[in-house]
């Protein structure tokens, strides 16, 4: 059991509150990893002096508030969120992140594993999003190879979104009236034949070589001027999904960082403020128009109208449907997580090729969700789906086609290259 935590508890924001049923999952390696007692140290000293860390918080029984343990409670918390990795996840990463996420020990919204020259989390969406998870990884192993804990920003005194709707929409009245003519709304479900279902989520990794990598960004220079990475990066996704036969819905879910939109005076942002924007997207769209079409969204503030209806209606999470198509259609969602600098400044081994992957929580049992990473040079794909829904073998086989042959995808065809064992369930 869990230590007893008999005080502080806090409401979970609304900005938090609809992830409290999601988790992700993440794996760096290899790296000088800390040993287990240098993690769980890190931890406690780390929610001793920054507690808005959220290391070591739970959520009580309703689902509804946070609880924040005593300090005496500190270094028990802190060793039962750490434990040793019994295998290599470099063997099968895509496995390895499966079996992450199915992982529910004593149900902590947050918990550590470390060894083989790797270090994992999986952690409850509601304690933060990609960028937060970033920040909390990057400065936990920077802690426990210093001893010395570092920052953590204070809880904001002005709300986020108060703060964002203010600053975009204050300084420009008229992108009012613009905001409001770009409102999407998910388009109603159509009546199918349905069976019963249960939750079955895998994830499957694939990694696209350097020096093919470095071709897909001459590939973006070349044949698709005006197109960002994360466009490049979707387009690749839908069009090996396409030449795989996987079905996918008309109506796209890109996620996109509401942070760009704070005043820059605002302070660091731990948690959530996120958003997936639904957009009418194909495979046979180039690259630039996919750009095009996110960067309209975002100048007119598309992500803030859809954040702020997400904070009137979307108090708790969605209930998960008790039952799936006969006929399913993937509801593709896309995030691009880039190559951030704390992770690309984590102490990586020489000589080995630097591995930054997860598995994001895919909605409901048509959901499919990718998740697009970097390290130095190789980008990193990982599908994460409910494998009594979606066909394994033809998503396995698109990040298959992905890793093999990037540019032949972005081209409209299939590989021409030998295929590669793919790394997943």
């Amino acid at each position: 059991m869990s230590p007893a935590i008999p005080n502080a508890t806090r409401p979970i924001s609304r900005l938090d509150r609809p992830w409290t049923s999601a988790s992700t999952a993440t794996v760096v390696g290899p790296l000088h990893a800390p040993t287990r007692q240098a993690l769980v140290e890190a931890i406690a000293r780390t929610a001793e002096r920054w507690p808005e860390s959220r290391l070591g918080w739970s959520i009580d029984e309703s689902g509804r508030r946070w609880r924040r343990p005593a300090p005496a409670h500190l270094d028990a918390v802190a060793d039962g969120m750490v434990t040793d990795l019994d295998a290599d996840p470099s063997l099968d990463y895509g496995r390895f992140l499966t079996g992450l996420v199915h992982d529910k020990r004593e149900d902590r919204p947050l918990a550590f594993s470390v060894g083989h020259d790797h270090v994992a989390l999986r952690m409850s969406h509601a304690i933060g999003d990609g960028r937060a998870l970033v920040a909390l990884l990057s400065r936990l192993l920077e802690t426990a190879a210093t001893g010395e804990p570092v920052p953590f920003p204070p809880r904001p005194v002005m709300p986020p979104f108060v703060s964002a709707l203010g600053d975009f929409f204050g300084r420009s009245p008229k992108r009012v009236l613009a905001a409001a003519r770009a409102i999407r709304h998910a388009p109603s479900a159509a009546e199918v034949a349905t069976r019963p279902w249960s939750p079955q989520r895998v994830t499957l990794y694939q990694r696209i070589p350097g020096e093919l990598a470095a071709e897909v960004r001459r590939w973006r220079k070349t044949s698709a001027s005006g197109a960002t990475s994360a466009a490049v990066g979707l387009s690749l996704v839908m069009r090996a999904l396409d030449l795989s036969g996987v079905p996918i819905s008309p109506e796209v879910r890109v996620l996109y960082d509401v942070r760009r939109y704070l005043p820059a005076q605002y302070p660091e942002l731990h948690g959530n403020f996120s958003v997936g924007l639904l957009m009418a997207m194909s495979a046979a769209m180039p690259a630039a128009r996919i750009a095009e079409l996110i960067a309209r969204a975002g100048a007119v503030g598309r992500p803030l109208t859809a954040l702020g209806a997400g904070l009137m209606f979307g108090r708790r999470p969605p209930a998960s449907p008790v039952t799936a198509p006969l006929r399913p259609q993937a509801e593709l969602a896309f995030t691009y997580l880039g190559r951030p600098l704390p992770i690309e400044r984590l102490p990586w081994r020489a000589g080995r090729v630097p591995v930054w992957s997860g598995s994001v929580q895919p909605a409901g049992p048509q959901g499919l969700t990718f998740a697009v990473t970097e390290t130095g040079r190789a980008v990193h794909l990982s599908a994460s789906f409910h494998a009594g829904v979606l066909d394994t073998g033809r998503i396995g086989h698109a990040l298959t086609l992905m890793a093999a042959d990037p540019i032949a995808v972005l081209n409209g065809r299939d590989s021409p290259r030998p295929a590669i064992e793919n790394l997943g369930v």
